[in-house]
């Protein structure tokens, strides 16, 4: 465009998925600290015809329904969506090297599929009984991650923002700082020993000589120069690219036996789902190899079997449900779930997960990601 002078000039269009250009206030209290942590919190973000449900703090949330907003699909705000979860929760019970379960249903077509990245093995562990378990750690328990080739995958075939963008809200976490409570002080000094153990580990989570304290700002640069070039250059930087080149160096440091080709053969698996149907409704989950999917239609078979039915029809289900229900609630572990469903009806559940110990059990910090 040109301007009343004659020059011109050049517009540049706003990021919607920037939290810098988000309604302040809304910001605000999605930040508070109090709502960061991984026991059963579930926030709801609704926008004008569209809904998201996730867990791990509001921010998140927050973040999908602004890419929702923005025009973004269901497979849009999920991963937006995961991205920020994991950069809320340090990367402790969640993490960009962690592993992506997603199924999606498109509603102009009916389709419903799946994809599934897991943990990829390493072809030089021969020995996998002889792998040392903890507290001894060992770059043999090391595996090739999942979570950023599932998560590119599933953008590839159902996304519709820019990839790039989905990492905005994350980037601005770890940029200008994550709210440390006192759920996430107590899991840093559980976890001091292991999180402090590398060089790298020291670098990222004590660049000045300690661990973060609760009611903290905690940013990463590190990480956040790391989500950067996943932003730009996707995948292929952390399977065939510096990333990769750093994994393999850091994991034989410490006694493993990773090798460039296991990072680069890697790939997700998409596929139909497995399905079954339980009090009349039709399920969808993901396949093998992964094993909870089959895990929970065998457990809803032997439900369906039993006679328990759905509560809102059944009197006896709904008596069952409330006597399972009379307790405290089990507390959060090692999992952050997403589901949304866009204006045009399509519906993305995404299930991520560290799988481990909190942080893991090595202290291998690559590149701000463990």
């Amino acid at each position: 465009m040109t301007s009343q002078d004659g020059k011109r000039s050049i517009r540049v269009r706003r990021d919607p998925l920037d939290p810098a250009g988000w309604d302040r206030c809304e910001l605000k209290q999605a930040l508070d600290w109090r709502h960061i942590g991984p026991d059963p919190q579930s926030a709801t973000a609704t926008g004008t015809s569209a809904v998201l449900v996730g867990s791990t703090g509001p921010f998140a949330t927050l973040a999908g329904r602004y890419a929702l907003d923005a025009g973004g699909s269901a497979t849009d705000a999920v991963l937006t969506t995961a991205f920020a979860q994991i950069a809320l929760s340090l990367g402790s019970w969640v993490s960009y090297a962690g592993l992506f379960g997603m199924v999606h249903h498109a509603a102009a077509t009916g389709a419903t599929t799946s994809v599934s990245a897991g943990f990829g093995t390493l072809t030089q562990e021969t020995l996998p009984l002889e792998i040392p378990t903890a507290p001894q750690p060992s770059g043999r328990t090391a595996l090739v991650p999942g979570f950023i080739a599932g998560a590119h995958a599933a953008h590839t075939r159902a996304g519709r923002l820019p990839w790039d963008q989905l990492w905005s809200p994350a980037r601005h976490l770890l940029e200008c700082g994550v709210p440390v409570n006192e759920h996430l002080a107590r899991l840093l000094a559980l976890r001091a020993d292991v999180l402090t153990r590398t060089e790298e580990g020291r670098a990222a989570f004590a660049p000045h000589g300690r661990l973060p304290r609760a009611g903290e700002l905690f940013a990463q640069p590190r990480l956040a120069a790391t989500i950067a070039a996943l932003a730009e250059h996707g995948p292929g930087w952390m399977y065939q690219g510096s990333w990769a080149e750093h994994f393999v160096s850091q994991v034989r440091r410490e006694g493993g036996h990773a090798i460039p080709e296991d990072l680069a053969g890697y790939q997700a698996h998409c596929a139909e789902p497995v399905r079954g149907s339980f009090a009349g409704h039709e399920i969808a989950t993901l396949p093998a190899p992964d094993t909870g999917g089959t895990d929970l239609l065998a457990t809803l078979a032997r439900l369906d079997t039993a006679g328990i039915g759905e509560p809102s029809q059944n009197p006896g289900a709904l008596a069952g449900l409330l006597t399972a229900l009379d307790g405290p609630p089990a507390t959060g572990s090692h999992s952050d779930y997403v589901l949304a469903v866009d204006a045009e009806g399509n519906l993305a559940a995404l299930c991520h997960s560290i799988n481990t110990a909190m942080w893991g059990t090595t202290g291998i910090v690559i590149d701000g990601i463990v």
